[in-house]
């Protein structure tokens, strides 16, 4: 199983963005020597989600997808982790509490749940040693073994949300810990 990351991005011109990846989705993008297809998009509560498919072998395959919402560019591993971004930017899921981020920034913006970003980092390691022996690049066992192993710590922390800006002279950070769930 594919573990769900999705990544966020603002767009400042959505329609050109949309242009942008009409272009690319007819070229051949292939990841590590394997064809990405972009599948028929699909209507999902008035947004457009544009499922794509990576096949790793005949028996595997990752299913992800994108969409444009809310002027924000978001990219997933899963369908269901590009629906939830959906849910909850019209309001059919609850949104986040306790957590802010500013409006005005030039950078990323990152939340992470712990609790979930660690169930879904130790489905994700086998995942990247699969990846790399299609590279013919070997992983060490034990080394992801002892990722996997000492995880622990970060599960017992609340939300972590993070602010990254950048500028032309520098990059300023701000991260934020709630050390109790």
């Amino acid at each position: 199983v594919v573990p769900s990351l999705v990544l966020l991005a603002h767009t400042k011109a959505p329609e050109a963005l949309k242009a942008v990846l009409d272009i690319v989705k007819q070229g051949k993008i292939s990841v590590v020597g394997k064809p990405l297809k972009f599948l028929e998009p699909q209507d999902y509560n008035g947004v457009a989600v544009h499922p794509v498919q990576l096949r790793l072998n005949f028996l595997l395959a990752v299913a992800g997808g994108y969409a444009i919402v809310d002027d924000y560019f978001v990219l997933s591993t899963t369908l269901a982790g590009l629906k939830s971004v959906i849910d909850t930017s019209t309001g059919k899921t609850p949104a986040l509490r306790n957590i802010t981020f500013s409006t005005d920034t030039n950078g990323v913006q990152v939340f992470i749940q712990p609790e979930l970003f660690v169930l879904e980092l130790k489905r994700f390691l086998p995942l990247v040693t699969v990846l790399a022996s299609l590279t013919g690049q070997e992983l060490d066992a034990s080394l992801t073994r002892r990722i996997t192993e000492n995880l622990f710590p970060l599960e017992s922390l609340g939300p972590i949300s993070a602010e990254i800006n950048f500028s032309e002279h520098r990059v300023d950070a701000e991260v934020r810990i709630v050390l109790e769930k």
